[in-house]
């Protein structure tokens, strides 16, 4: 595994997943899978929690998800939340514009500003566009099947994914929760199902 620091905490770790592994998930997507349809701070956002039915895909994607909290808990010296697998799809001419995941871009809480952290696994390489970018950092690449990259969720860490423009691009997003928010996410659970 190779371990670069890009801009000291935009992390990218190659090889964090195997070839192999990333081909076998992906070759388990198939017409059974549904996508959810959600927006994320106005960003349309595709991602499929219910492959529960394809348990091998499953746990290959659950064991990176507990190596990389740990990954992220080492650099950044913070307990998370146990991560959840999900799988995002993005076709030709999807794209997603600059944005912080916690943050808006003046720095006041977003929607998701209980997120610390964001991470995405790549699972394939065989399509075109689709680099992710930091402009803040100058870093713009595509990464390679198997690669993870991490980082804060701050407007410092504003971000965006460039448009696909051939093929399917196939990622594993996880936004990250320290676990001194577990507290505060009980007490809004609880309000919320009291008013209902």
């Amino acid at each position: 595994m190779i371990k670069k620091g890009l801009k000291k905490n935009v992390v990218v770790i190659e090889n964090f997943i195997s070839e192999k592994d990333c081909k076998f998930v992906v070759d388990s997507i198939d017409d059974t899978i549904i996508w959810g349809s959600n927006t994320i701070q106005g960003i349309p956002d595709k991602v499929s929690r219910n492959f529960y039915d394809k348990p091998d895909a499953f746990n290959i994607l659950k064991q990176a998800m507990d190596k990389l909290q740990n990954e992220i808990e080492m650099h950044f010296g913070r307990p998370l939340k146990e991560g959840f697998p999900g799988i995002r799809e993005w076709n030709v001419g999807e794209y997603q514009p600059l944005h912080a995941d916690g943050e808006d871009p003046e720095g006041h809480p977003n929607e998701a500003y209980i997120v610390d952290y964001g991470s995405v696994i790549y699972l394939n390489d065989d399509y075109e566009g689709g680099e992710i970018y930091f402009p803040d950092q100058d870093i713009d690449f595509k990464p390679r099947a198997g690669t993870v990259v991490f980082f804060p969720s701050n407007n410092m860490f504003i971000h965006g994914v460039r448009e696909i423009t051939n093929g399917k691009r196939y990622t594993c997003p996880q936004f990250w929760v320290p676990t001194k928010y577990e507290i505060f996410e009980k007490s809004i659970r609880a309000e919320y199902a009291n008013k209902n």
